[in-house]
Parts: C-alpha cells; structure tokens; sequence
C-alpha cells in the first residue's frame, strides 16, 4: 500500500466517538505530513528523531496502541495529552512537532555566553542537584551563520554529573514551532511561579514569557528535582 492511499485510509476512520481531539491531532498530522516528524524521548532525556508522519499515525492512532483520555494546554501553542497503552505494544512517550530546521546532531558551544544566539532572552537555572554542573550549549545548526532565523529558536542546556544527564530543551513558541506531546501515562499541570507547567514522569515543561523549557531528568533526578530546577529558572 502506498503512502498516499495509506493517507486516505486514516482520513477515513472516524475517531470523534472516541475523542474529538485526537481527530484534530489526526488531520493535522495528515495536513503536515511533509513537516512532521515522530520523537521518542529515552529513559535519560536524550533526543531520537524517528521521522514521517505516516509512523506517527500509525502507531499512536491507526493500531490503537494508546487511547487518549486527557489533554492540557500550556500557553498558546503547545498540548500535553495523557494517554493509555490498549495492547502490549511498546508506546514510549512522543512528540507530534512541526518541523522547523530541527535534526539530529548539533553544534555544541562550551560557554554560557553562547547563549545569546538564541532568539530572546534565555533563563538559566540558578538550582542543580549536588554533582551536576554545566556542560555545553547545543544549536541545531549554526547560529553564528545561518541565514535561516529558526535556528535560533531551539537550544538545549546540557548539565551532567558523571555519565548522568539532565537536558534543559529552551523552544521559543510561535506557530512554526507549535507541538503535541502524547505521553504514555498521567499529565499534570501545575504552577510554578505563576507560570503554566505540565510534568509527565521524568519530564517538565514550563513556558515562561513565551519560551519553554523542557527539563528531562533521568533515574536519580525525580520530578521533585525537576520543579526545583524550574523553580529556579531566572
């Protein structure tokens, strides 16, 4: 079966009976197939880009490996849904993103300086737990020569104690940069500092003046850290 009448097919299950959101979350990846792509989010907050929507549609819709029952929204251009496992298929946690310049590998810079590349104003954490430290600044591209203004809209902060690993992921949100997180388990939001937070297992994400920040512990660093990292943030 080819990629288009695959498509086809998917336009025509009907999904509202079950969620009128995920039928939205469906027609938006089918309308933007070419620039969407599928991330699998490790055990230790590394990034694995998966690629192409039809994936996407497949194993999170078409196969029934999750069943969405909730979704909260963080400020204008991102949602969280909770989701729950239907068969015993492995449905890792994912991210349904618009593609904007956003591939595996970056451009690593040693200083905190280096973030003034990044689109606006970053916040930094004031608060890490005891052993970790500041590692590297990761662009995806070269923000010091590329003509293409969004890849200054994504930049991670690397911290590490060892081999561990926390990553803060800082996205400035705008319609090009929008996304849908599908978490395999419970979604909380929450306030922090009077800002909109959502925590899901070893993951935070908190958007504050238009930016968000995704903070991806690991096994020694719980979501109690995570709060206090983005608690922190100034």
């Amino acid at each position: 079966m080819g990629e288009d009448e695959f498509l086809e097919k998917c336009r025509q299950v009907d999904f509202s009976a079950e969620s009128e959101h995920k039928r939205e979350i469906l027609e938006k990846i089918l309308n933007k197939r070419e620039n969407i792509k599928m991330k699998k989010i490790g055990k230790k907050g590394t990034l694995v880009i998966a690629a192409a929507a039809v994936l996407v549609c497949a194993s999170a819709f078409v196969y029934g490996g999750l069943r969405i029952f909730k979704t909260e929204k963080v400020g204008d251009y991102a949602a969280y849904t909770a989701a729950e496992e239907t068969n015993n298929k492995d449905t890792s946690d994912i991210s349904v993103t618009t593609r904007v310049n956003e591939t595996a590998g970056g451009n690593y810079f040693k200083s905190l300086d280096d973030k003034k590349y990044f689109i606006t104003e970053a916040l930094l954490p004031s608060y890490l737990p005891s052993g970790y430290a500041f590692d590297a600044i990761e662009y995806f591209g070269d923000p010091t020569k590329s003509d293409d203004p969004n890849v200054n809209k994504f930049m991670n902060l690397h911290y590490k104690n060892g081999d561990d690993e926390i990553i803060v992921m800082v996205r400035y949100m705008d319609e090009s940069t929008a996304f849908e997180f599908v978490s395999n388990g419970d979604v909380t939001k929450i306030d922090i500092n009077g800002n909109e937070a959502v925590q899901t297992a070893n993951k935070l994400d908190i958007e504050i003046n238009g930016v968000m920040y995704m903070l991806y512990g690991n096994d020694s660093v719980g979501a109690d850290e995570l709060v206090k990292i983005a608690q922190s943030l100034e």
